[in-house]
Formats: C-alpha cells, structure tokens, sequence
C-alpha cells in the first residue's frame, strides 16, 4: 500500500491520518522506565536539526537547502535514545521513480518523522514496518553499519551538547 505525503503547516508528514506527538515527551533511558525526565520535543528537535551536517548524512549530495536529506537513520536512532518508542523502515518511491530506504519513529503508537521534509511533495511511501534482517530491532540492524555508527555517534554527541546548554 503506497501512501501520499501529506502537509501539515511547514513541515510534511508522511504517513496521513496519523496523529503527531504533543510537544512534550517523556524521555527514559531505554533499560529501564526508572529514570523519567519531560523535555520538550521541539528542543530535541532543533537540536537535531541544528546538528545535522555532511559529516551526519548518508547522502552523497547532501546540502544546507536539504539539510534533513540521508539523516533518517542517525536521526531515528537520536530520537529512539531519548523518546524511546520502535524505530519503522519504509520504501519512499520519489516523483521520479526512484526508491530511498527511510525510517522514523513509532512513539506510543504516533509517527515521529523528523527527517520527512527531505522529500518532494508527491514521494510515496511503502506501509512502515520494522526491518531487521536478523537483528533484535530496526536500531540494531541501522547501527550494524559502521558508517551508519560513526554517522550517529557524530549526531549524539552534538544533540547531546546543544541539549545541555
């Protein structure tokens, strides 16, 4: 089943019907529910926003006009370690033609997409569902690559400084 990408005010979101998650959040660390601190998702987000750069992307051509472009990954995974929720894989067929591999978050059973922007209008996405191969989780199958690694440890880091000050 292909679905539309759908805009809601300046930034898409792909997977229409589906409601977006409120501004503030519940950050826990992911062994255990434990340690609960609110944080508003809107400064996880410019700090991630803020923090992608060529370094961060998969994306050959990448550029400062498309900054969320390759970031899907690295990005799922920042936001997986502090929202926690399931991290999705679907197939984003482009006006073109072309097909791009493109997760995002599943938190509490509403999409968190922060990369979707990085589309055309008119992309067509794939029903989401984990992706594996093997591996426990959709995490540990992106992180199973060493530059999809390096790319999110560079991401962490830098999320994790911009979320401090």
């Amino acid at each position: 089943m292909q679905r539309k990408i759908v805009r809601h005010g300046p930034r898409p979101h792909p997977f229409q019907g589906l409601p977006s998650l409120p501004n503030r959040a519940i950050l826990h660390s992911r062994d255990t529910l434990a340690f609960m601190v609110a944080v508003p998702l809107e400064a996880l987000r410019q700090a991630i926003r803020s923090a992608w750069s060529a370094d961060t992307s998969a994306a050959a051509a990448w550029t400062e006009n498309n900054r969320a472009k390759g970031q899907c990954a690295v990005t799922a995974c920042v936001v997986n370690d502090h929202l926690g929720g399931d991290i999705l894989h679907t197939t984003a067929t482009l006006p073109s033609g072309d097909t791009v591999s493109h997760y995002f978050n599943l938190i509490d059973g509403r999409p968190v997409d922060l990369t979707a922007e990085q589309f055309p209008e008119h992309t067509q996405f794939s029903e989401p569902a984990p992706k594996t191969k093997g591996f426990a989780s959709t995490r540990e199958f992106c992180l199973s690559y060493e530059h999809t690694k390096q790319r999110y440890e560079l991401l962490r880091a830098r999320v994790a400084e911009r979320l401090s000050d």
